[in-house]
């Protein structure tokens, strides 16, 4: 994973360009085209890259598999989705397949978020019922005018209160940065 990650970075710094370098490595690393290869697993990646612009403004470029970009905007509290390419990493995804690169304009105070699946996929509650996007995206933008910290602090606090002594089920990463 991260020897084909690094490798991919080495070449490029577009994020459709290291996610399509990290399928071929993926694939190559497993052994994926060979018949009789039954190893088919695949894998959710976000890749972005911010650019500092003149005054308040920030450039973003973002390519995804299967992992979308959310924009919450500092001016309106909303939260926008980019929608990521419906395909994996490695697995049964195509060698040459292209991954959509999106570029957007943010400014000073918007905030960007990319996570795994984990944490909107945790099952808990007392009706042991799935967190859910729509729940998770609702705590993204009330506490997206906190700081670092604090988010941090409130949604670990959350997850755990959610999940109670249910299994985690799957791992669990949040990333988020104010421009």
């Amino acid at each position: 994973g991260k020897e084909n990650l690094d490798k991919a970075i080495v070449k490029t710094s577009s994020p459709k360009q290291i996610l399509s370098e990290l399928n071929k490595g993926v694939k190559r690393s497993l052994n994926q085209n060979s018949p009789g290869n039954s190893n088919r697993d695949g894998m959710d990646a976000a890749v972005v890259k911010i650019k500092m612009e003149a005054g308040a403004a920030s450039k973003v470029y973002y390519a995804g598999a299967n992992r979308p970009l959310w924009i919450i905007r500092k001016d309106t509290g909303l939260l926008d989705e980019v929608k990521a390419t419906k395909q994996a990493i490695g697995g049964f995804t195509n060698d040459n397949q292209e991954f959509e690169e999106h570029e957007m304009i943010l400014n000073e105070g918007d905030m960007i978020f990319i996570s795994t699946d984990g944490y909107a996929d945790q099952f808990g509650s007392e009706k042991n019922k799935k967190l859910t996007t729509k729940r998770f995206k609702e705590l993204l933008i009330s506490y997206h005018t906190s700081d670092a910290k604090t988010q941090k602090h409130e949604l670990e606090g959350f997850f755990s209160n959610w999940k109670g002594k249910s299994e985690q089920l799957d791992d669990v990463l949040v990333i988020g940065i104010k421009v």
